[in-house]
């Protein structure tokens, strides 16, 4: 896997015009992975599909075998949803962020 971390989340956040519905649910998506290693989403969500397009995410379908994912969802709905491509991603979208909030 090609994995250009600080690009592909760059590229993520630029799909959509700031302050859209869109932006501000990629927002909170991003952020969820990075603070917990999760984000509940259908396997139909769009922008769950374009950060697994970006390899940011991968999709884990309900009643996967993922090791750790049980930890993950404990406060979760639903267990299906994004789990970060790597575990250091988490860092760069928290890095990514917080520049863009002292922006």
């Amino acid at each position: 896997m090609n994995l250009d971390a600080e690009g592909s989340v760059k590229k993520a956040l630029k799909l959509f015009t700031a302050d859209s519905e869109e932006y501000i649910r990629t927002i909170k998506i991003l952020k969820d992975l990075a603070v917990t290693g999760f984000s509940e989403l259908d396997e139909d969500d769009a922008i769950g599909r374009k950060l697994c397009e970006l390899n940011i995410a991968g999709f884990v379908p309900e009643g996967a075998a993922t090791y750790g994912l049980k930890l993950l969802v404990a406060s979760s709905m639903r267990e299906s949803g994004l789990i970060p491509s790597v575990q250091s991603l988490r860092v760069v979208i928290l890095h990514i962020l917080s520049q863009r909030l002292l922006a």
